[in-house]
């Protein structure tokens, strides 16, 4: 395997632009309340389907 080959595949796997990553951050850094309480209200929902056994699939 030839650097070239090497330089073109690493070229071929990253990404283009920028990823985001610090602004997704910052974002869940100042809703971090409102994230955990998101998250614990769809917990109870997935609880309470599994025990009476309904399904989120369409038949």
């Amino acid at each position: 395997m030839g650097v070239d080959t090497l330089e073109e595949k690493l070229a071929a796997i990253t990404a283009k632009g920028c990823s985001g990553w610090l602004e997704d951050a910052k974002y869940r850094i100042e809703n971090e309340t409102w994230l955990k309480h998101s998250q614990a209200i769809a917990l109870r929902i997935l609880r309470t389907l599994r025990a009476k056994n309904i399904s989120q699939s369409c038949p």
